[in-house]
């Protein structure tokens, strides 16, 4: 876990804004997600997790949150025939990158989308009529009580640029995705085509 004090948060948020947080925790995996959200709401502690930083405008210059960092420190992921387990910090381009070397995807039409595991479900981001929740089969998280919840696809309340993580205070640890076997000749393909999409109509979410 890296702790910054008074850090500006320029180079943690894709518009590149100037604002400011006292203080900020990235952590390395689960298990310091866990210990943060079991201190934080013990001592009712107000905080704010930030994956990616895609889009991100902090309302205030200076951030009195503490922030929780869940980027790609937080980096796993674990492949099964064609499901794999991945961790809430992994970015969705790479995410896509490392199952093309092992023939699969599906939803490489959101390559251009510059958000995290995390975001990208709590967004259920979308483009072309494709939704990352057509291939999220499973969601591990935490509540505010630090209980482990394991929320199957039908329980997260998918709706259109919304899922239930918009509305309870849960952490996302892990997602379980149901993936295509395909060509990696296919998926770059795919990739190349989402780009020139990306360029064209700028519907990114």
């Amino acid at each position: 876990m890296i702790i910054y004090k008074k850090v500006n948060l320029k180079r943690f948020n894709t518009l590149n804004l100037n604002s400011f947080a006292k203080i900020m925790f990235e952590v390395e995996n689960a298990y310091e997600i866990y210990i943060l959200n079991y201190l934080f709401n013990y001592f009712n502690i107000d905080f704010i997790v930030l994956g990616n930083g895609s889009k991100i405008v902090f309302k205030d210059k200076y951030v009195k949150k503490i922030i929780v960092l869940i980027n790609e420190s937080f980096k796993e992921i674990y492949i099964n025939k064609n499901e794999a387990l991945v961790s809430s910090g992994y970015l969705l381009k790479n995410l896509i990158i490392k199952l093309k070397d092992n023939n699969l995807g599906g939803f490489e039409s959101l390559f251009p989308i510059p958000g995290s595991v995390g975001g990208i479900i709590t967004n259920n981001a979308g483009i072309k009529g494709l939704e990352i929740k057509d291939f999220v089969k499973k969601v591990i998280c935490l509540n505010e009580n630090n209980e482990i919840l394991i929320l199957n696809n039908e329980d997260i309340d998918f709706k259109y640029r919304h899922s239930i993580f918009k509305n309870k205070k849960y952490i996302i640890l892990y997602a379980l995705f149901s993936l295509m076997e395909i060509n990696k000749n296919e998926i770059l393909n795919n990739i190349r085509n989402s780009i020139i999409y990306r360029k064209n109509h700028q519907e990114l979410v």
